[in-house]
């Protein structure tokens, strides 16, 4: 449970005759409860280790609330109030993954989109908001997200999956108490759950392999978004053979990287070929975008002045920065510098001259 009801009259008077380091500890035995939706261990040196306690006083406290406020049972130390919170809690969930399967399932016509394969996808629209969905067409549904949010918005994570109604339904239940819509709180920090989360799911609803004609077997979902780092496409007939895909962790890295005006997709490979035959992850190459990309994000660099792609993959090794906000880093077209920062005493004299 990432959340719980906490009711603070309920609190204060079944807590009235405990000092207030026995009602902190008490508050997070129901913490430790609740976060693992089961029982708090009958080994107490595990409990108390739990709850960061290591003194024997506290020990002692820990003691007398298990005897107190908890019933011994051979599945642990129960609580009659976090046992009825977690019932609901799951019934919640649950309900809410029917219906989150149901709504999805439906909200096209016929049903005919979302049963089918696509993408799930994690879209970073603020500081703070993530939007998740799924989409049969991840380049067009970019595109829509952008209109509506800003061209800042970029690919988070995004996942092939195989019918998308119940994949979405399952990303949704796990969000039950928090989401608005499909738009998540989702801090910098607490992205790499949101990750797993979708990585999870997607084994859950792994997309099987369409075998091509004259090809190796690939899936044919992968999608490419619409972003300002595409070049206007040569639609002049040409006898010459297709040119070969890009690989999928490039194309990762494209999606997520932030838009930038007059990008080369093709130099940008270049340079992500040639750190990769230095012996670069593809990992390392990744994360420098995601932390670029939040960088941007943050920072509300615009557009034009965002680094070209080919340029951060090439040797000045640009993605091994922290791009962390505030640090020095230089990059133009920060809105709001670090006037705050500034000494505008620097040179001036008591009396006022310079």
């Amino acid at each position: 449970m990432n959340y719980y009801p906490f009711h603070i009259g309920d609190f204060r008077s079944g807590t009235v005759n405990m000092s207030r380091q026995a009602r902190w500890i008490y508050r997070d035995m129901m913490d430790v409860y609740y976060d693992a939706e089961a029982p708090l261990p009958l080994d107490i040196d595990v409990l108390c280790d739990a709850l960061g306690v290591d003194t024997a006083d506290e020990h002692a406290i820990v003691e007398r609330l298990l005897r107190f406020k908890f019933i011994k049972t051979d599945d642990g130390y129960r609580h009659e109030v976090c046992e009825q919170v977690i019932a609901d809690y799951q019934a919640k969930a649950e309900t809410a993954k029917a219906n989150g399967k149901k709504s999805a399932a439906t909200r096209y016509q016929n049903g005919r989109y979302m049963p089918g394969e696509g993408v799930m996808y994690a879209v970073r629209v603020s500081p703070t908001t993530v939007k998740v969905g799924v989409t049969a067409n991840m380049k067009s549904r970019l595109h829509q997200l952008r209109s509506k949010y800003g061209k800042h918005a970029f690919v988070l994570h995004q996942v092939a999956v195989a019918c998308m109604g119940d994949a979405e339904g399952d990303l949704l239940a796990e969000y039950v108490d928090v989401r608005s819509g499909e738009e998540f709180p989702v801090e910098v920090a607490q992205e790499p759950l949101l990750i797993s989360a979708m990585d999870r799911i997607q084994v859950a609803y792994q997309v099987a392999l369409v075998s091509h004609a004259g090809s190796p077997n690939r899936s044919h979902t992968n999608q490419e978004p619409i972003t300002n780092n595409h070049k206007p496409v040569n639609l002049k007939p040409s006898s010459a053979s297709p040119p070969e895909p890009y690989p999928e962790e490039f194309e990762t890295a494209w999606q997520a990287y932030p838009p930038r005006p007059g990008a080369s997709k093709k130099d940008s490979y270049k340079g992500w070929t040639a750190r990769r035959k230095e012996g670069v992850p593809a990992e390392a190459l990744l994360a420098g975008v995601q932390r670029y990309a939040n960088y941007v994000l943050f920072s509300r660099t615009e557009p034009q002045f965002t680094k070209q792609p080919a340029t951060f993959f090439g040797p000045g090794e640009h993605y091994k920065a922290d791009w962390a906000v505030g640090a020095t880093q230089t990059q133009k077209g920060v809105i709001h510098g670090n006037f705050g920062k500034q000494d505008y005493h620097k040179g001036v004299k008591a009396d006022g001259t310079f």
